[in-house]
């Protein structure tokens, strides 16, 4: 069974503003964005630096740059992916971003905020061959914070070029190991402690991606129904984040 919901107006902004009375409306960008240019760059420091000097050099007025490769990439059949390993690519001079924190904290003394890129998705890095510092798909299967097959083990799915896990939101340890991943390896806060953002490499925000993909097979830490939890899924992820960054602000 389907259930339909038409929205009608006399132009395209009174359909969108009807159908955000029912889907909710997202908040007004902040004015910072209105000021310049965020740029999209890639492709490791080196290159990142110099594409960044040469916009500046054209008098590009530049206000923030998505960094979204900061975990490292990998060649895969269809080019570069990510890493899904969600902490700088910094651990050995041969990484892609190997001054990470320096690279973050020169673009923020220009004035320049530094975004990245998370999914709620983990993949095992035990073949980077730049190293990591942590190997979280190790450590969620190992704590069991993933979500699971009808075996008992992590549900792992196919990118297409690698397989990877999903957390569990409906696993409090699992919610909380998450965000405290956001807290340390991106905002660089430390709710426990002081509480205050800006340490050094962290950054400004992120894109949020995905969480469609929840299995409705799958068997979840609090034996509800997968498929009814599908569509709420992306919702916990977005709250989530939220909870990261409130908690780090107070």
């Amino acid at each position: 069974r389907m259930r339909i919901k038409v929205f009608h107006g006399k132009t395209l902004k009174d359909v969108v503003s009807a159908l955000t009375t029912v889907t909710g409306r997202m908040k007004a960008l902040p004015a910072w964005t209105q000021k310049g240019a965020v740029v999209g760059l890639q492709g490791g420091q080196d290159k990142v630096q110099k594409d960044y000097d040469f916009l500046k050099q054209q008098g590009v007025p530049i206000k923030a740059v998505w960094l979204q490769d900061w975990v490292g990439a990998r060649k895969t059949s269809i080019g570069q992916q990510l890493w899904w390993n969600w902490e700088p690519d910094d651990s050995s001079p041969g990484s892609d971003y190997y001054g990470w924190n320096s690279l973050v904290d020169s673009l923020s003394l220009q004035g320049v905020r530094t975004l990245t890129y998370i999914n709620p998705y983990f993949t095992n890095v035990s073949a980077k061959s730049t190293g990591y510092t942590h190997n979280y798909f190790q450590e969620g299967v190992d704590e069991g914070y993933f979500v699971k097959n009808i075996s008992g083990n992590a549900y792992l799915l196919d990118s297409g070029h690698f397989d990877f896990a999903m957390v569990d939101f409906t696993n409090p340890a699992a919610r909380k190991w998450t965000k405290q991943i956001i807290q340390k390896n991106m905002l660089r806060c430390n709710p426990t402690g002081n509480g205050e953002l800006g340490g050094s490499g962290g950054v400004y925000g992120w894109m949020h991606d995905f969480g469609e993909y929840l299995p409705f097979d799958s068997v979840l830490f609090s034996g509800g129904d997968p498929a009814a939890y599908h569509n709420a899924y992306p919702e916990e992820w977005s709250a989530l984040a939220a909870e990261a960054v409130e908690e780090c602000n107070n």
